[in-house]
């Protein structure tokens, strides 16, 4: 009796350590998952946000579509194709590095958003309108 006690407590045990290896197992491999996915958005993120590399940029390559500015424009971040300066008192979004028209910068419409989630802000007339943009107006 003593000794199929101790079998059975044994075998209880034993299967007990191996479903708990199983499950650590199991919760090491979510975990990894969820960092390497964490990793990859991070990256993503960044590239995504970063300005591009210009340096093997040949602006008689590029395709820039017309553009008709109430605004003015300026050139875009390789120096290429014009963009549109946002207007007065319109949307813009600093992530997508919109660029206010001279005297107007971009102000957040809630203090306590996140740029880096795209919030949106309005133009605004600048505190010290004597700085302009630097850009020619097209």
């Amino acid at each position: 009796k003593w000794h199929k006690i101790r079998h059975v407590n044994f075998c209880t045990q034993f299967s007990s350590s191996l479903c708990h290896s199983w499950l650590c197992f199991g919760l090491k491999m979510r975990v990894a998952i969820l960092l390497l996915l964490v990793a990859a958005v991070s990256i993503i993120g960044v590239q995504a946000t970063s300005p591009p590399i210009c340096t093997n940029v040949n602006c008689a390559d590029q395709h820039c579509n017309p553009v008709s500015c109430t605004c003015g424009s300026y050139k875009g971040s390789c120096g290429c194709c014009d963009v549109c300066y946002k207007c007065a008192n319109t949307p813009c979004i600093i992530l997508h590095q919109d660029i206010c028209e001279d005297g107007y910068e971009c102000k957040l419409n809630d203090p306590d958003a996140n740029i880096f989630q795209g919030a949106e802000g309005t133009c605004v007339a600048s505190p010290s309108t004597a700085a302009p943009h630097g850009h020619a107006h097209h």
